[in-house]
């Protein structure tokens, strides 16, 4: 069974030891620029273009076989993405919903985190996120498979997650995007998202942290 196997042999099976190395080596020093983006979800409710093939649900240790099992079919860049998510996955952020078409082809996965998750933020993720008040949620990890890129299905996949959001009583959404990340960034400010903060994030001895860069959207909100 794939899901059970580690995280390294998985990595080394998949990538290889020097890729595994050089993931390593990031983690050793690495650093990173972050949008915070936040809405009132209220907003997202007159969102027109969601395609009526798709729908959402969490995430089964069978889906994680189905994907595990065609990894190899994909590039090394995108192995690596998907197998960052099940390391995330491995650690207890079990809100993962996968979206499928309407054969239940999985389509992407992306996390639906709330403040259920705050004793996890607080002992995997304390100096990277803050906890989250009850009607908080965060959209995190999005991840769409390469085969349905450039299809429409980003709009789609967030509303769904975010309604559901909505459904359970949460009223505010935030995220953080890789300043990078242009695709992310402008399909989240599309859904009616808007830019709170930068914040520089840093990575040393494999301790992730992120602060914000006082100052630093100034210009951007002046523009």
């Amino acid at each position: 069974m794939y899901f059970e196997r580690s995280i390294l042999s998985l990595v080394l099976d998949n990538l290889g030891p020097f890729p595994a190395l050089k993931i390593l080596a990031k983690r050793m020093f690495k650093i990173d620029y972050y949008y915070f983006l936040k809405i009132n979800l209220s907003r997202i409710v007159s969102l027109k273009r969601i395609r009526n093939d798709v729908f959402i649900e969490k995430a089964s240790q069978e889906d994680w076989e189905k994907i595990l099992s065609k990894l190899k079919k994909y590039s090394k860049t995108e192995r690596k993405e998907i197998l960052s998510r099940l390391l995330f996955y491995k650690k207890g952020f079990n809100g993962c919903y996968f979206a499928k078409d309407k054969f239940s082809d999985i389509i992407s996965m992306q996390w639906l985190i709330t403040s259920e998750d705050n004793e996890l933020i607080s002992s995997e993720m304390y100096s990277v996120w803050a906890s989250l008040k009850p009607h908080e949620c965060m959209v995190e990890n999005l991840y769409i498979f390469p085969e349905y890129r450039k299809t429409g299905v980003f709009s789609s996949v967030n509303y769904l997650l975010l309604k559901k959001a909505m459904d359970s009583g949460i009223s505010v959404c935030k995220t953080f995007i890789r300043n990078e990340n242009v695709p992310a960034l402008n399909g989240f400010l599309s859904l009616g998202f808007k830019i709170e903060e930068l914040y520089l994030g840093t990575n040393f001895l494999g301790h992730s942290k992120r602060r914000v860069r006082k100052g630093s959207l100034e210009g951007y909100r002046a523009g």
